[in-house]
Order: C-alpha cells, then sequence, then structure tokens
C-alpha cells in the first residue's frame, strides 16, 4: 500500500488571495488564525500588505503557478 506524502509550505504574497489554487493544488490552510486570504469586499480595490499563509497539499506545489499570481512559495517540506 502506497503511503500518502504530505506538502507543508508558504505562500507570500499581497492584494487578492488566488484562491482557486487551493482547488488546483489540492491544497488548505493548516491554521485559522492565518488565514487572510480574501477581501472584505470583493468589490474593493483596497490593496493588502504583504502576508503569509501556511499550506497542506497531497501534491507538491505548483510554483511557477502561485509565482503567476504574483505569490511566492517558500519553504516546501514533506510530510509523512
Amino acid at each position: 500500500m502506497a503511503k500518502v506524502r504530505f506538502h507543508r509550505y508558504t505562500v507570500v504574497g499581497k492584494n487578492v488571495f488566488p484562491t482557486d489554487m487551493l482547488r488546483y493544488d489540492a491544497a488548505w490552510p493548516t491554521d485559522h488564525t492565518n488565514v487572510k486570504i480574501a477581501p472584505f469586499r470583493y468589490d474593493s480595490d483596497e490593496a493588502f500588505g504583504t502576508r503569509s499563509v501556511n499550506l497542506m497539499s497531497v501534491n507538491r506545489p505548483t510554483v511557477e503557478r502561485w509565482n503567476s499570481f504574483g505569490w511566492r512559495v517558500e519553504n516546501i517540506e514533506e510530510v509523512r
């Protein structure tokens, strides 16, 4: 039986969080206290400051795709 390996990593960026990346990478936030993934108002042009979100995924993160949204991936760690 194959063992499932998870990937823990941090994404860092500003402005609107690309929520579809959670689906794309099969990822979820690891801590509800650091989740600032959406603006309070979706119609707002207000820019957020730089922030980080800790994620866990069953897949290795697609770094290039995160970069295309202006978010960088840091500290990728494989977890059993």
